[in-house]
């Protein structure tokens, strides 16, 4: 089993989200939906807590931004 670095997720994420056009994405639905998409697969291997940490830090350089969904999820997107 391959095991996933965080270089690699961080591309393989930010490649996943221009892919989406800017739509928000949950990091369940990231490794769920996401990793049924052709090229994503690996997104469901990523463990919760690696993606969430990864999603943060992607918030922090400014490339992704959060919302809230009215379920209360925290969304990720890219920032316009």
């Amino acid at each position: 089993e391959e095991i996933y670095h965080g270089p690699d997720i961080k591309n393989l994420l930010l490649e996943f989200f221009k892919k989406q056009d800017k739509l928000p994405f949950s990091p369940l639905r990231i490794r769920k939906w996401g990793a049924q998409q052709a090229g994503f697969e690996k997104l469901k291997d990523i463990d919760s807590s690696v993606l969430r940490s990864i999603l943060r830090k992607l918030v922090g350089e400014g490339i992704l931004e959060t919302r809230i969904s009215k379920k209360g999820n925290t969304l990720y997107q890219l920032v316009e």
